[in-house]
């Protein structure tokens, strides 16, 4: 059975101008879907080595260069709501693939999910 965990799609650091790898605790089943930006501003994929794509557990950015020393380094799960499996009429249902389908919207959801419970709330 396929299921999706409760994970928070981000982790942030603070560069100490020498370290170069740095972990995620979440699931990522596209490199894509990861957005790395320093002091908010988002990095070129070019710049970094990727390591964990589709382990639920996490994974590593590894920089080619280590980010300046107290920058702020955002790694996010960012998935973009958008349709990317078209199932055919008559045509086969696999398990593995519609399993993968609704995991994408799950993790979509948490994603929204961690975004509300930074935002500001009125009594």
């Amino acid at each position: 059975m396929a299921s999706v965990i409760k994970q928070i799609p981000y982790n942030e650091y603070t560069a100490n101008g020498v370290a170069t790898v740095y972990p995620f605790e979440f699931e990522l089943l596209q490199a894509a879907d990861l957005v790395v930006s320093f002091d908010g501003v988002a990095q070129p994929a070019s710049i970094f080595t990727l390591a964990g794509v589709g382990v639920q557990e996490g994974g590593t950015v590894t920089f080619d260069t280590a980010p300046t020393a107290g920058v702020k380094v955002l790694l996010e799960r960012r998935i973009k709501l958008e349709r990317t499996t078209d199932y055919q009429t008559n045509g086969d249902l696999r398990a593995p693939v519609l399993n993968l389908d609704f995991k994408r919207l799950w993790q979509a959801l948490q994603q929204q999910g961690a975004g509300q419970e930074s935002a500001l709330r009125a009594p």
